[in-house]
C-alpha cells in the first residue's frame, strides 16, 4: 500500500471533532514529504490521542450519569459506557477497558439484572487478572462476592471475599483487606456464626489501626 493511501486511510478515521488534528497532521506530511514514515506515524498517533480523549469524555459522561441513580440516567449512562468500550479497546488500554466493563456491570446489578452484571464483571476480572493487577483483581472478587452477598448467597460470597484476601495483602492494600475483612464478618453474622463475625470484624479493625486507615 503508498504511502499516500496509507495517510489517507488513516485520515478519513477520524471523526469530525478532530479536523483540526487532521490539518495538523495533513500539514506535517507535507513539510515532511509524504512518503516519510514519521509522518504517517504522527497522523496515527494523534489519531490514538484523539479516540482515548473521546473515550474518557464518555467514561465520565457515563459516571455523572451513574450517579444520579435514576432508572433513566442509569439506562444513559450504560450507553455512554457502551460507546467507550470499544474506544479503550481501539486504543489498547487494558485497565479502561476494565474499569468500564466494572462500571457497566455494577450498573446492571443497580437495575436488578444480575446476569447481565455478572457476565460484565467477569470480563472485568479477566482483564484484570490478564494484566496482572492484584488490586484490581481483588476489587472485582469483593464486588462479585457482595452482589452474592446482597443475594443472600452468602457461601458464595465467602468465596469470593475469601479469594480477595490474599490479592490485597500482595497489593500492600491494608484499606482493601481490611473492608473485605469486615465484609466476610457481616456474612457470618448473616449465617448465625456470632463469633467467627466477631473474630473477622476485629481483624478488621486490627489491620485498619495498623495502617490507620478507617474502612
Amino acid at each position: 500500500m503508498s504511502s499516500k493511501v496509507r495517510i489517507l486511510k488513516l485520515s478519513l478515521n477520524l471523526s469530525s471533532g478532530i479536523r483540526r488534528w487532521l490539518a495538523f497532521g495533513l500539514a506535517f506530511c507535507a513539510f515532511s514529504g509524504v512518503g516519510n514514515p514519521l509522518a504517517i506515524k504522527f497522523v496515527s498517533a494523534q489519531a490514538q490521542d484523539q479516540k482515548r480523549v473521546a473515550a474518557q469524555s464518555k467514561f465520565d459522561e457515563g459516571e455523572a450519569l451513574q450517579k444520579q441513580r435514576t432508572t433513566e440516567s442509569l439506562r444513559s449512562a450504560l450507553k455512554k459506557y457502551e460507546e467507550a468500550l470499544p474506544l479503550w479497546r481501539s486504543v489498547n488500554d487494558r485497565a479502561k477497558e476494565a474499569e468500564t466493563l466494572h462500571n457497566i456491570g455494577y450498573v446492571y446489578h443497580s437495575l436488578f439484572e444480575i446476569q447481565k452484571a455478572f457476565n460484565y464483571l467477569n470480563q472485568a476480572l479477566t482483564l484484570y487478572r490478564k494484566a496482572g493487577d492484584r488490586r484490581g483483581e481483588a476489587n472485582m472478587l469483593k464486588t462479585i462476592g457482595g452482589i452474592y452477598g446482597s443475594l443472600g448467597e452468602n457461601r458464595k460470597a465467602l468465596d469470593f471475599y475469601n479469594r480477595a484476601l490474599p490479592l490485597w495483602r500482595a497489593a500492600g492494600d491494608s484499606s482493601g483487606e481490611a473492608k473485605t475483612l469486615n465484609n466476610i464478618g457481616d456474612v457470618y453474622d448473616s449465617l448465625g456464626e456470632k463469633q467467627k463475625a466477631l473474630d473477622f470484624h476485629n481483624q478488621a479493625a486490627e489491620v485498619s489501626a495498623r495502617s490507620r486507615r478507617p474502612f
